[in-house]
């Protein structure tokens, strides 16, 4: 919306924006676990890298998600330390806390650690030979930048043996109300990885548009004066 002001004794009005509404429409999901050769992932990732944020943070080079279309640096005049710098900017700006950009950030380095989380398949302990028993899964991590399943676990809020079963294992309800829990392959628990990343930066997405429409609603306040008239 737009309000205008002034406008007495035949003068122009002035006008400028009272508030506005932003809509999240087609998030590209895709792009947090796979680009193309010579894309980017999304940008606020490689700022987070070069201010070393978060978690055992370093260079973009040693994430997956980051290094996967082998185009680190988006182009020669773009410097995501100062482009980090100008996104603390816009954060300010619009309201959010230190407290909540600390852990917005915080948020995105586990992503990144979540992104180099593999899975390792080994015979299960006591497994008979041409049984077809499903394998262990060993959880390990590229680059070793994460330095245990535990730290990533602690930095979601849970528990490390839990978080493991969650993605390594699927729980199926029968329909009679009984449960059977079948072990996932390596694959199939990458996916599940996959899948929650794109759910936590879908969540933190909605919640930064949440910020900004509330910084750009219009005031309850604000309301018709001889001098000040409202359109849509």
């Amino acid at each position: 919306g737009s309000v205008a002001t002034g406008g007495g004794g035949g003068d122009a009005p002035e006008w400028r924006l009272a508030g506005a509404m932003t809509e999240c429409f087609l998030l590209e999901k895709s792009r947090l676990v796979r680009v193309d050769s010579g894309e980017r992932n999304y940008h606020v990732f490689y700022q987070n890298c070069a201010k070393e944020f978060g978690m055992n943070a370093t260079t973009a080079t040693e994430y997956r998600m980051l290094n996967q279309g082998n185009c680190i640096h988006a182009s020669d005049d773009t410097d995501d330390g100062e482009e980090h710098g100008l996104t603390m900017s816009a954060l300010t700006a619009i309201g959010v806390t230190s407290e909540d950009i600390t852990a917005m950030y915080a948020i995105l380095s586990t992503m990144q650690h979540l992104g180099n989380l593999t899975f390792t398949e080994v015979e299960a302990e006591g497994a008979q030979a041409g049984a077809g028993d499903p394998p262990d899964l060993v959880p390990n991590f590229i680059n070793e930048v994460a330095s245990s399943t535990e730290e990533m676990a602690s930095a979601l809020g849970l528990i490390d043996t839990l978080f493991i079963k969650a993605v390594t294992s699927r729980t199926i309800t029968s329909g009679r109300g009984s449960m059977v829990v079948r072990k996932l392959n390596a694959r199939e628990a990458s996916d599940n990885v996959d899948g929650l990343i794109k759910f936590m930066y879908s969540r933190l997405f909605n919640w930064l548009v949440a910020q900004i429409n509330a910084c750009m609603a219009l005031s309850h306040d604000h309301h018709q004066t001889k001098s000040t008239k409202s359109t849509p």
